[in-house]
């Protein structure tokens, strides 16, 4: 199974200008995943033409997908995504902890069935702060706990791999480690992550596509 995590940024072009709706679509259809995990995405917005970012892809690609708003933003939400060529079931939409005056972040938590096999799959984007994000890391794992195996938490951890690494393990996931993710036209470090509960990174790619300011992180697993 092929899986993937990208934050969009709404679908701004790499370069900083207007991303389009096709370019949209064209990015997430070359990662070719069978789960699709995405963040920042637009529902309603006006910025983006109040259109349904989610709804669109899933079209194109023939997917099933969740949308999770974190906040109510220009008349319409934003929040993260959950796309796969199969069944979503027990979705559940999750705020995490805030502070004074930082942005909403939650998680979206669902069951993914594809070819017949079920995965306990939860998408997130942590804030920006340092010490909010490693504790909404925790809320994040908190949220998976006592569903059942396989496991996979996708998303844009905003923390460095260092930072990561001893929660995912304490967890009892095998964090992918990738090149770097952020910034999109010269990455210097990876921020966007898969994390594996029960399942084998057997091939990692991360790539970079015509919108957004991150890269798409793509991972290809098999049972443990």
């Amino acid at each position: 199974m092929r899986i993937a995590t990208f934050n969009i940024q709404h679908g701004a072009a790499a370069d900083g200008g207007v991303g389009t709706p096709v370019e949209l679509v064209e990015a997430c259809q070359g990662l070719d995943a069978d789960l699709l995990a995405l963040q920042e995405v637009d529902r309603g917005v006006s910025r983006t033409g109040r259109a349904d970012q989610v709804a669109e892809v899933a079209e194109a690609l023939g997917m099933t997908y969740t949308f999770g708003a974190a906040r109510k933003l220009d008349g319409g939400d934003y929040g993260n995504a959950l796309l796969v060529r199969g069944d979503l079931a027990d979705v559940r939409v999750l705020a995490l902890e805030r502070r004074f005056r930082t942005e909403p972040r939650c998680i979206v938590t669902a069951t993914a069935t594809i070819d017949g096999v079920a995965y306990a799959v939860g998408v997130t984007h942590l804030g920006v702060d340092n010490a909010l994000a490693r504790h909404q890391l925790m809320q994040t794992f908190d949220a998976m706990a006592g569903t059942p195996r396989p496991r996979i938490v996708l998303g844009d951890f905003n923390l460095h791999p260092d930072e990561v690494l001893p929660t995912t393990t304490a967890e009892g996931y095998d964090l992918v480690l990738s090149a770097p993710t952020f910034p999109n036209l010269e990455p210097k470090v990876q921020i966007d992550y898969a994390a594996l509960g029960g399942l084998v990174a057997r091939d990692v790619e991360v790539i970079s596509t015509r919108i957004s300011d991150h890269r798409a992180l793509v991972v290809d697993v098999a049972g443990s």
